[in-house]
């Protein structure tokens, strides 16, 4: 009799420990669902929260892609647009919301690239090669006679004048308070953003969540698909190397003729893009919907914004001319 109770004690001793350590309620039959936001019935059948994509049209709902498809969705519900223009217009709200951000990285690329920090930054790259063309020569001397500690202290002074390179310039953009970075932020949040949007899409797609087959217009109705005419994927190439022509050759680096930063960054890129095509063109319709209206809305940005100090430029000039 005292044996029986001691164990009865001490099976209710260890349920009420992992009851505590769990959080499942004493007397409630433990099952993993209960750990994982799922209930199950005594039968084994899953109760209470429906099937497990009742919540949303994400095939994962752990998934990082998860609160973007969920937003999507939202959006296509409340409106009511087909799919074709909900991509397009929720990408020009998204657009939107980054003004603020787009308007900082402008403004702080035309400081970096211009004035006082444009005129330190070429100042310092003569310093740089004037010093380096020696040390180079002498490198290729030394590799030419096999001379191993003459190649080494050569490297080791040009590992030396690079790091004090970098310095400078770091120092340089201290003292004219321009912060690289907010140039950085633009770009790279689009290329993330556009990164997400076509893996969501492609997720949704392949889970059986969402059905894209009449959901386009005109000749790419299916945006599952890509687009045999190749139309969509030269207006979006189109439209992206015009924003590239207009932001790094049509604006404020037109005028620094005697540097030619704008024209190299805007033909490596241009070049890099002209190359993407092949890729560009097996990408379904859907992906599209979001590259176009995003380049073209842009484009409409930075046109503006050139128009505006065009018109500012001429009124300061009038004004001093009276």
């Amino acid at each position: 009799m005292i044996r029986t109770l001691q164990r009865t004690i001490q099976r209710k001793s260890l349920h009420r420990r992992f009851s505590l350590r769990s959080g499942v309620k004493c007397g409630t039959i433990f099952d993993p669902g209960h750990l994982i936001g799922t209930e199950f019935d005594r039968n084994g059948k899953r109760e209470g929260l429906g099937p497990p994509n009742a919540r949303g049209l994400s095939s994962d709902s752990f998934s990082i892609l998860a609160p973007f498809q969920d937003s999507l969705v939202a959006f296509h519900s409340v409106t009511g647009l087909p799919w074709w223009a909900t991509f397009a217009c929720f990408t020009i709200g998204f657009r939107t919301s980054l003004l603020p951000l787009s308007f900082v990285a402008r403004k702080n690329t035309e400081k970096l690239m211009s004035g006082e920090s444009l005129k330190h930054t070429m100042h310092l790259s003569k310093l740089y090669e004037r010093e380096v063309a020696p040390l180079r020569k002498e490198l290729m001397l030394h590799q030419r006679n096999k001379n191993k500690a003459g190649v080494q202290s050569a490297t080791q002074d040009l590992v030396r004048l690079t790091w004090m390179r970098i310095h400078g310039q770091f120092s340089v953009w201290k003292m004219t308070k321009v912060n690289p970075a907010w140039s950085l932020a633009m770009p790279i949040t689009q290329s993330i953003v556009f990164i997400v949007y076509v893996l969501s899409v492609r997720d949704l797609i392949q889970s059986g969540n969402l059905d894209l087959t009449n959901q386009g217009i005109a000749w790419f109705l299916d945006l599952s698909q890509r687009d045999t005419t190749y139309l969509l994927p030269v207006l979006a190439l189109s439209s992206t190397y015009a924003s590239i022509e207009q932001g790094l050759r049509g604006g404020f680096l037109q005028s620094k003729k005697d540097t030619g930063i704008g024209d190299k960054i805007g033909s490596l890129f241009q070049s890099l893009l002209i190359l993407s095509f092949p890729l560009s063109s097996q990408l379904p319709a859907a992906v599209f919907m979001y590259w176009i209206p995003s380049s073209l809305f842009g484009l409409t940005y930075l046109k503006v914004i050139h128009g505006l100090r065009r018109n500012n430029n001429q009124q300061g000039k009038k004004i001093q001319e009276k």
